[in-house]
């Protein structure tokens, strides 16, 4: 997905978003925000959403484990290199890339999760074997940690 805002573009694939810094918006915020931003879908710690209206620009900023984030008005966003501005035409756009997003971090937190368990039940199996060959637990009860840990 790519769209265009106020300050620039904001490009969004599987793992990754990209802050493109291009337009008249972007033009006005390269001289303190000098070329693109890749950040890492999992980096993504949170995601500011400020609506726009008929009579205020929208906001999308990009909060990141690390990083001090932007404080202030939304005028003062503009200098921040994780926000991208947009306007109340790109509205629609930025809501959709903003769903986008919360899916795709989402999906890598319930992979890192389901990771995480199954390094968990290996270590647990292993241990319990470790145990076997020590001779402090029978065949037979592990087999049936075994059977327990793999439900």
């Amino acid at each position: 997905m790519e769209i265009s805002g106020y300050t620039g573009q904001l490009i969004v694939t599987d793992k990754k978003i990209i802050i493109k810094r291009k337009g008249l918006g972007g033009f006005i915020s390269r001289g303190i925000l000098n070329g693109d931003k890749e950040i890492p879908i999992k980096n993504i710690t949170a995601i500011q959403f400020r609506n726009a209206n008929w009579l205020t620009n929208g906001s999308i900023q990009f909060s990141i484990h690390g990083e001090m984030g932007h404080k202030g008005s939304a005028l003062s966003a503009a200098n921040d290199e994780n926000t991208l501005i947009f306007t109340n035409n790109q509205k629609e756009d930025f809501i959709k890339a903003k769903q986008l997003i919360d899916e795709l971090m989402s999906n890598i937190d319930k992979s890192e999760n389901k990771s995480n368990q199954q390094i968990s039940i290996a270590d647990e199996l292993k241990k319990f074997s470790e145990l076997k060959d020590q001779g402090i637990i029978s065949e037979d009860e592990f087999n049936n940690k075994k059977k327990e840990l793999l439900k």
